[in-house]
């Protein structure tokens, strides 16, 4: 009796240890993929991340999908055509129609939503929203400022970046410089080129700090005019018509810009 009782007690210790095996060897397969559009210089601050979230969930591997901004998008529909979509991708949130249409992404668990929604400002989770629909966490979040040169502006007798809009219509004249054949050498004001977010963001910011919108209500229509009278604005608009904001055909990179309107993410080469 005392032998079959050791028979069965290491019997069910034995399936006890094989199950508890399966599952760590079930556990140890699990997969998260992540895409991202970080590059050169940026990826090793977030692989950081990644292992140690791997260190604290042994079971986890994570696979990091990299891909430039400019071919991220196409390379997200590639993949999921594919059947081998990321679990999770750091998007651009003008996407989320696009992709929400083309069944791309999908919403978060409700407790996902609810840590959003709790614990950042409306305005993040408006970014990361459609239709009242929170579809991921706000990242990579900005406040645009202006960013200026003291000593180009003191060389042409400015103590102080302007104050209003006329100021800085009247500066940007004074501190812009020309080659012979027309072409700008330096910028008084300078909006970011070579890529339509660079030029779209900060313009948006100059707009909606002045009270105005892109669009009408309802998004029928066009609409640059603010609601309330501002004829700072309207005085800039009308110079902007006359004088083309800079495009990089005359504005090389040799060309500098006493001031410009840039975010956190101004990348090191911009010439301030």
């Amino acid at each position: 009796m005392a032998r079959r009782r050791r028979t069965w007690l290491l019997t069910i210790t034995t399936l006890l240890m094989a199950s508890l095996a399966s599952v760590a060897s079930s556990a140890a397969q699990t997969k998260i993929t992540i895409a991202t559009h970080f590059e050169t210089g940026q990826i090793e601050y977030l692989q950081a991340y990644f292992d140690e979230y791997e260190r604290l969930n042994p079971h986890v591997t994570i696979e990091h999908i990299s891909t430039p901004f400019a071919d991220f998008l196409t390379r997200l529909e590639v993949l999921q055509a594919s059947g081998v979509g990321p679990d999770i991708s750091h998007l651009y949130s003008l996407w989320m129609p696009e992709l929400r249409d083309a069944g791309l992404i999908a919403a978060p668990p409700a407790y996902v939503t609810q840590e959003i929604e709790r614990n950042y400002v409306s305005t993040a989770v408006d970014g990361v929203s459609m239709d009242g629909q929170v579809y991921g966490i706000p990242t990579e979040i900005n406040n645009y400022g202006l960013v200026y040169n003291k000593r180009l502006l003191a060389e042409r007798g400015y103590a102080n970046p302007p104050g209003d809009w006329d100021e800085l219509i009247d500066m940007a004249k004074r501190l812009t410089d020309r080659s012979p054949d027309g072409a700008i050498t330096q910028a008084g004001y300078a909006f970011l080129s070579g890529w339509d977010s660079a030029v779209v963001h900060p313009y948006l910011s100059l707009l909606y700090s002045d009270g105005g919108r892109l669009f009408a209500e309802g998004n029928t229509s066009r609409s640059c005019i603010p609601p309330r009278p501002s004829p700072p604005w309207k005085s800039k608009s009308a110079s902007l018509k006359k004088e083309p904001p800079t495009r990089r055909s005359t504005f090389g990179e040799d060309s500098r810009a006493a001031r410009s309107q840039c975010s956190s993410w101004l990348r090191g080469g911009s010439r301030l």
